[in-house]
């Protein structure tokens, strides 16, 4: 963008100079033009607008006739007349005002800018412009690891997501999860306790891996020397023969009579 003030294109914008004694110095202006015959940028909704670039309190754009939200008001009406024509042009760009392949945007083309390119559905990529994918029925620009990703138009590469508005990688087993934008790869899911991405095993399943939980109200218990089961946690005065029930803690198994048993206290 440093070139924006020095008569050069970008993305098809420019600035251009009006000279000393005009009552603009310098203009944003689109490669787009209104049904009113304007070509600056930004313009009022009925397509109005030099793109003049002014500064401080007498700023064009500070008139509600624009539609401006306060934020871009105020990028356009800083103190600096070069920071203006700045925002100006990339304000331009981001509405699809500037022959680029592809609008950033959803949001410009609802608001029916001109010179925005609105591509709603597709059934494969070479519907779409050059660069851009079909993706999820509509085309979208692809981003990766760790690139912006905020944009209602852009889409994460296969085998990433986004999250907080940039692109991440699925968590692997183990991996701390607790942040609300974190997902954890296929199979695994956050636990609502430890906050880590766990592996759900299926009932009386072996549980020797760190990130292996047992279903439900089934715990992890120690089998054999060797590894370790998911088992049923019975209680006081239930039975608890069997290979996968494990007394409640303070109890144990004791057997009555030939292969049946029941919880009872531990005793001394």
């Amino acid at each position: 963008m440093k070139y924006v003030t020095e008569g050069r294109k970008v993305g098809g914008c420019f600035v251009q100079y009006g000279g000393r004694t005009a009552a603009c110095r310098m203009y944003a202006k689109s490669t787009t033009v209104s049904s009113k015959g304007y070509n600056g940028w930004p313009r009022t909704p009925d397509g109005r607008g030099t793109g003049c670039i002014s500064v401080g309190r007498f700023c064009y754009f500070r008139d509600p006739a624009y539609r401006l939200s306060s934020s871009l008001v105020e990028s356009f009406c800083t103190n600096d007349a070069t920071a203006n024509a700045v925002a100006q042009v990339k304000h331009a760009i981001r509405s699809g005002a500037c022959k680029l392949p592809f609008p950033p945007t959803r949001l410009t083309c609802a608001r029916g800018q001109p010179g925005c390119i609105c591509i709603d559905k597709c059934t494969r990529s070479s519907q779409c412009p050059t660069g851009i994918v079909c993706r999820g029925g509509k085309c979208s620009r692809e981003r990766g690891l760790h690139q912006r990703c905020f944009d209602p138009w852009w889409v994460c590469k296969p085998g990433l997501y986004c999250g907080k508005g940039r692109c991440r990688q699925y968590l692997g087993p183990n991996r701390f999860c607790g942040y609300p934008w974190a997902k954890c790869s296929s199979g695994l899911t956050c636990s609502a306790t430890t906050k880590r991405c766990v592996k759900v095993v299926k009932k009386y399943a072996k549980c020797n891996k760190a990130y292996e939980v047992c279903p439900g109200a089934q715990k992890c218990i120690l089998w054999d020397w060797n590894w370790k089961n998911c088992m049923d946690i019975v209680g006081l005065g239930e039975g608890c023969y069997g290979p996968y029930k494990e007394c409640a803690e303070g109890l144990r198994c004791h057997y009555e009579w030939k292969n049946y048993g029941k919880c009872r206290v531990k005793t001394a």
